[in-house]
């Protein structure tokens, strides 16, 4: 269920080789099994992992927090970005569930937060949008501006929620 990666050597045309980098993952299509696949060049694959590493870079660097949550009970976080630990968590601690959202939301700002986020479940929204204080691990307090939207699937269904 999850994508496959490899690289390989394949003989070109001219009789040289080249390395590929080949990603693929099984899906439905037209409601039948089908396989997708990207080949990408090695030098592609290169400059791609160049410019990923790059903007990671620029992303640990500036003061926006990424993640991506399930869309199921504890939306447990399959990524949150590095530069949480600037609110003193590690993005191990997050993504191992240690702490839920709620539980680092400013007790005043909690209940209403957690009222339009059980509006955005009720209501199928794909948005949430607003300014709260979080409670960092050392107790001081941080405001912060949290922009989510919700990921569907090819069904429509929301599969994770991803925001800053």
């Amino acid at each position: 269920a999850g994508t496959n990666r490899f690289t390989t050597v394949v003989a070109r045309s001219d009789g040289s080789t080249r390395a590929i980098s080949v990603h693929a993952c099984g899906m439905t299509y037209g409601g039948q099994p089908a396989s997708l696949a990207f080949i990408l060049d090695g030098a592609d694959a290169d400059s791609m992992r160049r410019d990923q590493q790059f903007a990671s870079l620029i992303v640990e660097q500036s003061p926006i927090v990424l993640f991506q949550a399930l869309a199921r009970e504890g939306f447990p976080r399959e990524f949150i970005s590095n530069n949480v630990t600037r609110f003193g968590y590690t993005a191990e601690e997050a993504k191992a569930g240690l702490f839920r959202f709620p539980d680092y939301v400013h007790p005043d700002d909690r209940p209403g937060i957690v009222a339009k986020l059980r509006d955005l479940l009720e209501n199928d929204e794909d948005l949430f949008e607003g300014d709260y204080r979080l409670i960092t691990r050392d107790g001081s307090v941080r405001w912060v501006h949290d922009r989510t939207v919700a990921i569907r699937d090819e069904s429509g269904a929301v599969r994770a929620y991803q925001g800053s």
